[in-house]
């Protein structure tokens, strides 16, 4: 109950107040009394993330419309700003528009893929198409021959496997 009460009261309502980004996306960071720590960009797993715990918050029952929003302006920028032309995730969003780093890797995708599917799920028809299209990116891009299974964590594909993608 006390972890529910933080959420509800306290977590929820913060990041929904300080999350924003005036011009796209979600901050990366905010300073310990709320305000926005200035930078050129964010990591897209971060716009990601905050799409996410969103439509998580809208399912638990917070906010559904302020949530519903928040959920909006995050894809929006995952989309728009955050997606490179081949359907693959970048890794810094650029809060002027595009991408400042565009290195594709499976880990910021995959929290793409996450917050799309966690949109669907709790608003259908909300992130449908995006969803699809991430899916597609990754079997396209990522997937490893069948003799080597899985996927590749990074374009170009290594020769080796890292530990925790």
């Amino acid at each position: 109950m006390l972890a529910e009460s933080w959420l509800y009261a306290a977590s929820f309502p913060f990041w929904a107040e300080r999350a924003r980004h005036s011009k796209t996306g979600f901050v990366e960071a905010v300073r310990l009394d709320g305000s926005s720590l200035p930078a050129a960009g964010s990591r897209v797993r971060v716009q990601a993330r905050q799409t996410y715990s969103f439509a998580l918050a809208a399912s638990l029952g917070w906010k559904s419309k302020q949530a519903r929003d928040l959920v909006d302006d995050g894809v929006d920028a995952l989309v728009h700003n955050c997606r490179r032309a081949d359907g693959l995730y970048g890794k810094v969003l650029d809060h002027d528009g595009g991408l400042l780093d565009d290195a594709a890797q499976l880990y910021d995708t995959a929290f793409a893929l996450l917050a799309f599917a966690t949109t669907e799920k709790q608003f259908p028809g909300a992130a449908s198409a995006p969803l699809a299209s991430v899916i597609a990116a990754i079997e396209a891009h990522l997937r490893r021959p069948a003799h080597e299974e899985g996927f590749a964590e990074t374009l170009p594909k290594p020769d080796s496997r890292n530990q925790n993608p």
